[in-house]
């Protein structure tokens, strides 16, 4: 039984081309090497733009985020039982206790 082509190893020669696997693989490197390059690069460029470039704007936009405190009464009802007395009433208590 006979099949046609045969494309596999001729008697004497290796099954693997060192060299070829080895170019391969450095042209690889080389190109995965370059986009991380260019991915750093790109990300230097924008902190370089949002901190030198964009400065004023955010520090304007930070000033105006600030905190601001602004005093909300509380708004409470009195509580009553069930023939209309009040149980709770809402009077400023102006004591400070500690526990040890």
């Amino acid at each position: 039984m006979r099949f046609g082509n045969r494309t596999g190893p001729v008697a004497g020669q290796p099954l693997k081309d060192h060299a070829l696997e080895s170019r391969q693989f450095r042209a690889r490197a080389l190109v995965a090497f370059l986009l991380v390059l260019l991915a750093l690069m790109l990300l230097g460029l924008r902190y370089i733009y949002l901190q030198v470039v964009s400065h004023n704007e955010f520090a304007t936009r930070s000033i105006s985020n600030q905190v601001r405190v602004v005093p909300v009464p509380p708004n409470r009802g009195l509580i009553y039982d069930r023939r209309g007395r009040p149980v709770a009433e809402n009077r400023p208590a102006y004591r400070l206790e500690l526990v040890p």
